[in-house]
Formats: C-alpha cells, sequence, structure tokens
C-alpha cells in the first residue's frame, strides 16, 4: 500500500517581504508602539514578517518591494512609488487587493 504524498509545509510566516531596489522599510505594532524591524534591505533581500495582528509598514521606495502572501505576491503595491505609509499587514486584505490598493487601517 502506497503512503499518501506528504504535503509541502506551511511556510513559518504567511507575509514576506522581498527587495527588488534597495528600500527601507519598518514594521510598527500599532497596539504598543514598539517597532518590530527598521532597517535598509537589500535586491532581493527577505523578510518574514512575524505572526500578528496590529503591525503596520511603513517603506521609502514602495517600487522596490514585493509582499508576498502565502508565497504569492499581492498586487498591493503594484504601481506605486515612493514612499508609503501604514500599510496593514493583514494576510487576507493584502491577499485581495487590487493593484495599487495598500490596506490601511
Amino acid at each position: 500500500m502506497a503512503a499518501a504524498p506528504a504535503e509541502p509545509p506551511a511556510p513559518a510566516n504567511r507575509i514576506m517581504l522581498r527587495a527588488t531596489q534597495e528600500t527601507w522599510v519598518q514594521i510598527r505594532d500599532t497596539r504598543n508602539g514598539t517597532v518590530v524591524l527598521s532597517r535598509i534591505l537589500q535586491p532581493r533581500e527577505t523578510y518574514e514578517v512575524p505572526e500578528g495582528s496590529g503591525l503596520v509598514l511603513t517603506t521609502g521606495r514602495a517600487e522596490g518591494l514585493t509582499v508576498e502572501v502565502d508565497g504569492r505576491a499581492s498586487q498591493a503595491l503594484t504601481g506605486l512609488v515612493g514612499v508609503r505609509r501604514d500599510i496593514l499587514l493583514d494576510p487576507a486584505r493584502l491577499r485581495d487587493a487590487a493593484p495599487g490598493q495598500v490596506p490601511t487601517r
């Protein structure tokens, strides 16, 4: 009797930031004001966003950043250029976003 094929492991975190250009990013927890991350991502560098509600992203170069949800690129930042603030890092809203329609709180 053949064993059922194993499913690939689920990603540890649902949201991943992927830099396509040098890009400054900051992630804040709106519940307590804590800065979770504040740094420059280099091209091809990734960052797995911690699980949790209330996280928001600010970036200095929206055109240099791709936000992925469950391994698929979100359309939220498509066509946007420059600084974008308080992007809600909600997997469902990012996944369902129309091009250029960033979810905010």
